[in-house]
């Protein structure tokens, strides 16, 4: 009988254990469901709160004061697209009746389109006297190095403080990017008539609220701002070399 009891009451702690652990695991699971949402919730909300890009960048103001005759331009987009990638995949979160997803779409990166109306500016307003006549040559543009970095710093910060300090402008997140070009000028024979290499150029930016960028944006953001650098660097070189190249490409 004694024995019976005791087997009995073995049962039944195994049997409290075992509702015990379950009811901490789902404790557990609901508290990171709870942790993600309000991460989703605000990444989302913060994707509609950042600064908008400003389209003036997408239009270079240094202008040389001597202009090459009309040239062709082309970017290489395969150097290019090793630091900023021709494809894009931004995540997303969806919060509803207790369940949290995350997906990703991918998409051509916008950031490419931006370098070619830069650059496609740049050479028919500041560099050459525009693009309308016979083309005395080409203009080539390719990165020589560069890399994007996004650490993942900011996000755990926000997650684990449930995104509270995000809601008065602590970041989601950042990006930190460099890029160095060469340019190279072709003659009508499709002869090296000069080339030139800019510095490396650095910008870091932020994913924040009110005053950061949406997660799209920021890469952008850069991308624009390091390559019109650089291409400042290529147009101070094109100048000093003017009377040179003028001769060659008559």
């Amino acid at each position: 009988m004694e024995a019976a009891n005791h087997s009995k009451n073995s049962a039944m702690e195994a049997e409290n254990h075992v509702k015990h652990g379950t009811s901490s695991m789902n404790k557990g699971n609901f508290l990171r469901k709870t942790c993600f949402a309000l991460l989703a919730a605000g990444v989302i909300f913060s994707a509609n709160s950042c600064k908008s890009l400003d389209y003036a960048t997408l239009s270079p103001k240094m202008k040389n004061d001597k202009l090459l005759p009309p040239l062709t331009p082309t970017l290489d987009v395969a150097s290019l697209g090793s630091v900023f990638p021709i494809t894009q995949s931004v995540g997303s979160g969806y919060v509803g009746y207790g369940t949290v997803s995350v997906y990703t779409s991918t998409h051509t990166n916008p950031v490419m389109n931006d370098l070619d109306v830069i650059f496609q500016r740049d050479i028919s307003t500041n560099i050459c006297d525009g693009l309308t006549g016979t083309a005395k040559g080409s203009i080539n543009c390719r990165a020589v190095v560069g890399k994007e970095r996004r650490p993942r710093t900011w996000l755990v910060i926000s997650g684990l403080t449930l995104c509270i300090p995000n809601l008065f402008g602590m970041p989601f997140g950042s990006s930190t990017a460099e890029l160095q070009i060469e340019v190279t000028i072709f003659d009508g024979n499709n002869n090296i008539a000069g080339r030139y290499t800019s510095d490396i150029h650095k910008q870091k930016s932020y994913m924040a609220m009110y005053w950061g960028y949406s997660e799209s944006d920021v890469y952008r953001k850069n991308a624009r701002f390091i390559f019109t650098a650089c291409m400042e660097d290529i147009k101070h070189q094109i100048s000093r070399d003017y009377d040179r190249l003028i001769r060659t490409l008559q």
